[in-house]
């Protein structure tokens, strides 16, 4: 009696239709209906009362006992239509499965077939034959070996002709491409509105990948999709390493699309996109700098448009005084460098047993060419500047990260004297875009 009681209580919980409104819903869907009715009929809206809560309660449990069956004729009839629904339901959910299975594997016979480009084709030919050898993506040789074969590999003859870029079929392509990474089913749409089209925000997503927002924006979506397309994700490989890795895929593209420039128009080389900016300052190439700020705005969650400048400028500051003390002036002025804070020490209760004030300032001499500059780029002292200096530490800023800054400062002072002409036109675009570009 007790399992027939147990067994009739399991069925009415995981029940999806009701003997007397012969409605397919869920018991979750039941008990939303519920709450539904029971807020318009006692007119409630939150934040209730006590007593509107117990008045809401009492309704909900009305609803709830007069959708119980009441005979035993009413659930024999109740547990066997149930039963009867879970099983169909079991059914088609076999049957979705297999088709998606089969829709699947469609499409994936469509990339070996190199429909979707060499790129993701060979991608998934490494990827597979590596996983038939018992390698498997959350393996921490994944990255490399999967990598290393697309590298080694020739892509095979291919019948499929690629659309010209930026035509609407190729659009319909990139999205497609894009779908089968994510494991979105083609046509599948992103929003939940049910009226709504995936070519709609497929438009933003073709237009990065053609450039029309920008060089960085494009490398960017370019190398997620290369590196997706080899089931190298943060979930596989750490954030970290797919940092480094989306890092060295953008640097290479980014050279590769470099157009040839002679020395005279790059002084300090292009080993990063920190040495690009440099070169675009005593170029006076705004498209260039407007082009790379952007790219660390994005990256950062400071609260303003950013620009490259200013980390420059206070690391060209803190080393001049050691690396190009020949030219600093003997009185020169300074500027205090660091901040001063409290050291707190609490016990396992959360409660202040110790305080230490920490002053970590110290003086650094600047020209006073510059002193006006340093002393409003600010340190320590500027809500903003820490916020920002803080984001530069972050490895999300990739090829814009202070490290990078300071290779790059480090390069320029290495390479050429203080007071090289180089250096002295350098200088002078520093102050002269420090006046327009927006420092903190």
């Amino acid at each position: 009696m007790h399992t027939s009681a147990l067994r009739v209580a399991c069925l009415l919980l995981l029940a999806t239709r009701t003997p007397a409104e012969a409605q397919g819903l869920s018991p979750f869907e039941l008990t939303a209906k519920w709450t539904k009715e029971c807020m318009a009929e006692l007119n409630v809206q939150p934040p209730a009362s006590a007593a509107q809560l117990r008045e809401f309660n009492a309704c909900r449990e009305r609803k709830r006992q007069a959708w119980m069956p009441k005979t035993p004729e009413e659930t024999e009839k109740f547990v066997r239509e149930t039963k009867e629904r879970m099983e169909k339901d079991v059914e088609q959910s076999r049957a979705r499965q297999s088709d998606q299975a089969a829709a699947e594997e469609a499409r994936l016979a469509e990339v070996r077939a190199g429909k979707f480009g060499p790129q993701m084709q060979v991608a998934v030919l490494c990827r597979e034959d590596l996983q038939r050898n018992g390698l498997k993506p959350q393996a921490a040789p994944w990255a490399d070996a999967v990598t290393a074969c697309v590298e080694r590999s020739v892509p095979p003859a291919s019948p499929h002709v690629l659309p010209a870029l930026g035509s609407d079929a190729w659009c319909a392509l990139e999205t497609r491409r894009k779908n089968i990474r994510d494991g979105i089913p083609d046509g599948a749409v992103y929003s939940k509105d049910p009226n709504a089209k995936a070519v709609t925000h497929a438009t933003d997503y073709c237009a990065t990948l053609a450039g029309k927002q920008g060089i960085d924006r494009q490398i960017t979506a370019l190398c997620n999709g290369e590196l997706a397309d080899r089931f190298i994700t943060p979930g596989t490989v750490g954030a970290n390493r797919m940092n480094q890795l989306i890092e060295q895929c953008e640097d290479k593209r980014l050279r590769e699309s470099k157009p040839v420039r002679s020395a005279a128009e790059q002084p300090f080389g292009d080993a990063t996109r920190v040495h690009d900016y440099l070169n675009a300052l005593v170029n006076d190439d705004r498209e260039t700098l407007r082009s790379i700020d952007l790219a660390l705005s994005r990256r950062t969650t400071a609260p303003t448009n950013l620009t490259l400048l200013w980390r420059i400028l206070q690391t060209y500051f803190e080393r001049y005084p050691t690396d190009y003390a020949a030219c600093l002036e003997p009185d020169a002025p300074t500027i205090l460098v660091g901040d001063v804070y409290d050291e707190v020490t609490k016990d396992g209760t959360g409660r202040e047993i110790s305080r230490r004030t920490v002053d970590n300032r110290r003086p650094v001499p600047v020209n006073r060419r510059f002193h006006a500059l340093a002393k409003q780029i600010g340190i320590g002292q500027n809500v903003l500047a820490e916020a920002v200096g803080t984001a530069f530490t972050g490895v999300s800023l990739r090829g814009l990260s202070a490290q990078r800054v300071n290779q790059a400062v480090s390069d320029v002072m290495r390479s050429y004297r203080c007071d090289s002409s180089v250096v002295r036109r350098l200088e002078a675009k520093l102050i002269q875009y420090a006046a327009v570009l927006p420092l903190p």
